[in-house]
């Protein structure tokens, strides 16, 4: 029970740290945006393409807390509801919105003899403060009214645009409980180096219309927090959310029975015979019982010699994958940008500690290699041709 909670809180931190990353990424390019001359071209004014570009910063990066989210609440495997996560999400909602209800009915309260007056802010902001101070005072015991009151404006904001949408999402998502139409099992050994080295290349393999499915036990945990592999592994800018990754949560008891269904269920299999356990010889072991072997493709690190029980060509398509440090170079120049990006804004907000944190924290993560090309678009055309040839064959049944 310890261990499943303190693995819920390590992905929930994993979502935040997400969500710092691309806002900070994001608000930059806000501020980059607005001082472009074609803002004038265009008749919007700094104002206006700050309004608009402030609305694709809003929504992208809320469809990357979605990302992240999916992660840390998982589906169950046996796509039975889970009633006690249902109803934090809707709590936290019906939280998200008490800031927003203190603006709405800021006359209501705000008492009559208190007013604010605060160097730097205009008449309108210092109204909004007011109003949202005596509501604050209530939640947050032990602040200021004042604190409070700055405290719930930035939570205001912050929970609207930022939370509601993932939020609203993960509801959706779990309300339904729906089968993929097209869906890319992948099979690899829990919290393994495959979580980094495939999970991002198997998400841009993966073609318009599929969903890529993984099946993990409560106790596990992906190892990477490199944010080019958090915010960006897959991501597509039209319709992101269209190839969303399906997590699958289930039980040590129950995980055959759960693996052996997805197996059954799905048009492609990705199974990762580098990185082998007594569970995962057990899931080939389903694969052959399944006769899934034509529509699997078995990884094998082309990096590394070990005598592994499956060997490339004994059952399904084979490909044998290489890592290099080439292919990281772009990776690696983005992420450090982006690092760079958020840090500043974590040394303006708290200085040179917390911007040291988040430095220590993140550089690690960089440090391994990527997927090379040929092997990507090689996974990416076998992918593809056993897809279409599962349509065929759904066709033809």
């Amino acid at each position: 029970m310890l261990d499943s909670v303190g693995i819920f809180v390590f992905n929930l931190l994993r979502t935040a740290y997400a969500a710092l990353l691309s806002s900070s990424l994001l608000f930059f390019l806000l501020l980059l945006v607005s001082k472009l001359p074609f803002a004038e071209i265009l008749f919007l004014g700094e104002d206006g393409m700050l309004m608009i570009v402030g609305i694709l910063v809003y929504t992208l990066t809320a469809i990357v807390t979605l990302r992240a989210l999916v992660r840390t609440f998982p589906l169950r495997a046996d796509l039975k509801p889970r009633y006690v996560i249902i109803g934090a999400i809707m709590s936290t909602i019906l939280l998200c919105f008490a800031p927003l209800a203190s603006l709405i009915f800021e006359e209501e309260s705000r008492p009559a003899n208190f007013d604010v007056t605060i160097e730097g802010l205009n008449g309108d902001q210092a109204k909004v403060l007011a109003a949202a101070a005596p509501l604050g005072v209530s939640i947050f015991i032990g602040l200021s009214r004042f604190g409070a009151g700055i405290v719930l404006i930035y939570l205001t904001y912050f929970l609207i645009f930022i939370l509601i949408f993932p939020l609203v999402a993960m509801l959706y998502i779990h309300i339904r409980r729906r089968t993929p139409r097209k869906i890319i099992l992948f099979l690899r050994r829990f919290g393994g180096p495959a979580d980094v080295a495939l999970m991002s290349a198997l998400m841009r393999a993966a073609p318009k219309g599929a969903q890529v499915a993984l099946i993990a036990s409560p106790g596990s945990k992906t190892t990477s927090w490199d944010p080019m592999v958090l915010i960006f592994a897959g991501f597509r800018w039209m319709r992101p959310w269209s190839n969303l990754p399906v997590y699958l949560r289930s039980s040590d008891a129950q995980w055959k029975d759960n693996v052996a269904h997805w197996i059954s269920l799905s048009d492609v299999i990705v199974f990762d015979g580098s990185d082998l356990s007594v569970s995962m010889a057990a899931e080939w072991a389903m694969i052959k019982s399944k006769r899934a072997e034509p529509r699997t493709i078995v990884m094998s690190n082309a990096n590394e010699n070990f005598q592994a029980p499956i060997k490339p060509g004994e059952g399904g398509t084979a490909i044998e994958y290489r890592l290099s440090w080439l292919a990281a170079i772009r990776r690696l120049l983005i992420g450090s940008f982006i690092l760079a990006i958020a840090g500043y804004f974590a040394f303006d907000i708290g200085g040179v500690g917390i911007a040291l944190l988040l430095i220590l924290v993140t550089v690690p993560t960089f440090l391994h290699r990527s997927l090379a090309t040929c092997s990507i678009l090689e996974l990416q055309t076998i992918v593809s041709s056993k897809l279409s040839h599962s349509q065929q064959a759904d066709v033809q049944t």
